[in-house]
């Protein structure tokens, strides 16, 4: 049975990301996550939303985003989307995420967390905009 918890229209601001921030917290506590995955879960949604507004807005002021999270089967999924112009992220191979980047880097952080702690990651980008859907199994034992 799918069951949606989340259906969050925002202003993309990096001043909105503590409040989107509770509210993934909110969606874990209702799945009874643990705490550890529940931080993976919340690390990966503020590192695509970051993602969204630094590279789809680039230097324009803020858009609308949209994050929705749905339980379906044993899994979460979170989408994230705005409607800035369309990025196409190089996402690691399926199963390999690849080396760590250098961390004193500026960027390349975001995605290489993302792919690390979520079980799936696929994004979609056309003239609409663009959606990150991360799938993370729950485990409910």
């Amino acid at each position: 049975m799918d069951r949606t918890d989340l259906d969050l229209y925002f202003d993309g601001r990096l001043s909105n990301l503590r409040s989107v921030a509770s509210l993934i917290q909110e969606v874990c506590r209702s799945l009874a996550l643990d705490e550890t995955t529940s931080y993976h879960i919340e690390l990966a949604v503020v590192e695509a939303i970051t993602n969204c507004i630094r590279h789809a807005f680039g230097e324009e002021s803020s858009r609308p985003m949209h994050v929705v999270t749905a339980v379906k089967d044993d899994s979460l999924l979170i989408r994230v989307s705005d409607r800035g112009r369309p990025v196409k992220l190089e996402l690691p191979p399926r199963g390999r995420v690849g080396s760590v980047p250098e961390l004193l880097q500026e960027g390349g952080r975001g995605l290489f967390l993302i792919c690390s702690l979520m079980d799936r990651v696929e994004q979609v980008s056309d003239a609409e905009g663009n959606t990150l859907v991360m799938t993370k199994a729950l485990d409910r034992a």
